[in-house]
């Protein structure tokens, strides 16, 4: 066999086997989605956001979950057709299969990114639990992907989108620290917004019902 012949079969064959592996490792198409692993928060089986925005991601939801409770979960997947409509009950459907958010505060918060063939295009939900809508309310949530995320997604910018969005979250969820004057007694920071939040969410989750809850609206081909 003339060699450079042989190497051309070798390369397809090289790509051929890692496109088959990796699309074993992507699960089917959600709802049902596959069980959460401990400690992870992102799962981009879309496959399109660079590993340096998963760990930026990753690192935001941690510090906020540290300092909150708050818990936040980010899932991609490729879904041509998705519309608003179906990206929310997505997003709603994870969040109650997975158990987003502390029981009995739901404070939890769902970014599914449904996208077409592209890996440009499609739908995009910030869903919040009604724990959290107290604090990220459907205004703040709507404002973040209208005013943020949006521009970067006309782009084709998904990576610098999902950064601003956690940017965003993190500035409203940890807001700088106060230097009260039990604060310089202590040396420790302020606690008392987070005990608030806690208040806040608990009598959210009373009076709210899990179905009442929505996310930004996004239009097609964001």
């Amino acid at each position: 066999m003339n060699p450079r012949r042989f190497a051309f079969i070798l390369s397809w064959a090289l790509v051929l086997s890692v496109a088959q592996a990796a699309l074993a490792a992507s699960p089917s198409v959600g709802p049902p989605y596959p069980p959460p692993v401990a400690g992870q928060r992102v799962y981009d089986y879309a496959g399109v956001f660079a590993a340096a925005t998963i760990a930026e991601t990753e690192r935001t939801i941690v510090a906020i979950e540290a300092r909150t409770g708050a818990q936040i979960a980010v899932y991609t997947q490729l879904k041509p057709g998705a519309t608003t409509d179906s990206t929310e009950a997505d997003a709603r459907d994870l969040m109650d299969q997975w158990g987003v958010g502390r029981k009995g505060i739901d404070d939890g918060l769902v970014i599914l990114w449904n996208l077409d063939e592209t890996l440009k295009h499609g739908q995009v939900q910030l869903f919040a639990g009604p724990g959290i809508q107290a604090i990220v309310s459907d205004q703040r949530r709507q404002a973040i992907f209208d005013d943020d995320m949006l521009p970067l997604l006309r782009e084709g910018n998904l990576d610098d989108a999902m950064l601003v969005a956690m940017r965003r979250l993190e500035q409203i969820l940890i807001p700088p620290a106060t230097d009260t004057v039990g604060d310089r007694r202590s040396g420790e920071p302020d606690r008392s917004w987070a005990l608030g939040l806690v208040l806040v969410a608990s009598l959210v989750s009373l009076a709210m019902c899990r179905p009442g809850r929505r996310g930004p609206r996004s239009p097609r081909g964001a």
